[in-house]
């Protein structure tokens, strides 16, 4: 049976009061617990890129840029005690408002031991995205600005655990850690590109929960996950580690 997405306003309310905490929460009798990915996002950026931002808040910065900013915690994670199937979407492939209201309010949902309703599995394009490629999947001129992506867990590839995963920055993230490659034009107004090539002579591990979240797709075998972002303010790419082990494509579908 497949149960509404419904998080209740007590439980965020919560979790962004006290963001160090795992809370728990149920849908229609399915259990689940819940934690922010990175708390205090604003935080970690300006303690990171301190020089980069030169003097700017992140949310000045990103007005310059003309994209929002207005992450306090960046991350949510959703973990079902038992394999939950999911109503995350309409018929007209609209997002639910409940997860609508989560992804403005942390950027990047994770469920785990989650998967999507049958009705929605019609066949979802396959990607891996190339090793720390950060970049939006979908261009201002597309209605469907909602990336979802999952692991069916009766695939009989994305049934294993991945040996790859996927890595979030909010925009102005991705804008600053160019910056502080070099990597921006000095001669043209301030702006986003569709995508950035980043940390090729950096250890990005280290900023794995300070200024990048990580989903390593990771869970134990047969466990369905799944991830949802907003292109308008979220870049995502894969980090594949060595490059040895990419592991399987990721399941992608769009949405409004």
């Amino acid at each position: 049976m497949s149960v509404a997405f419904r998080v209740e306003d007590d439980l965020i309310a919560s979790l962004r009061k006290n963001p160090e905490r795992t809370l728990a929460g149920s849908m229609d009798g399915n259990r689940f617990t819940a934690n922010v990915g990175i708390a205090n996002y604003k935080d970690h950026i300006v303690a990171h890129y301190h020089s980069e931002l030169d003097g700017r808040t992140p949310a000045e910065l990103s007005e310059l840029l003309s994209t929002p900013f207005d992450f306090g915690h960046f991350g949510l994670i959703l973990n079902f005690d038992n394999q939950t199937d999911l109503i995350l979407n309409d018929e007209e492939k609209k997002l639910v408002p409940d997860m609508r209201a989560l992804v403005d309010t942390f950027g990047p949902i994770v469920l785990r031991n989650a998967c999507l309703q049958s009705a929605a599995q019609e066949p979802a394009q396959r990607n891996i995205f190339p090793h720390m490629r950060f970049h939006y999947d979908r261009s201002a001129l597309q209605d469907s600005q909602i990336s979802l992506f999952s692991r069916d867990p009766n695939d009989p590839e994305q049934r294993f655990p991945r040996q790859s995963s996927t890595l979030f920055v909010a925009n102005v993230v991705a804008w600053l850690q160019s910056e502080r490659e070099g990597l921006n034009s000095s001669d043209k107004a301030l702006s986003l590109r569709a995508s950035y090539d980043l940390f090729s002579a950096e250890n990005v591990r280290p900023l794995f929960g300070d200024v990048v979240f990580d989903q390593p797709w990771n869970a134990p075998e047969g466990t369905g996950e799944l991830c949802i972002i907003d292109n308008r303010t979220v870049l995502h790419a894969s980090f594949h580690g060595d490059l040895r082990g990419k592991g399987w494509r990721i399941g992608a579908r769009y949405l409004v």
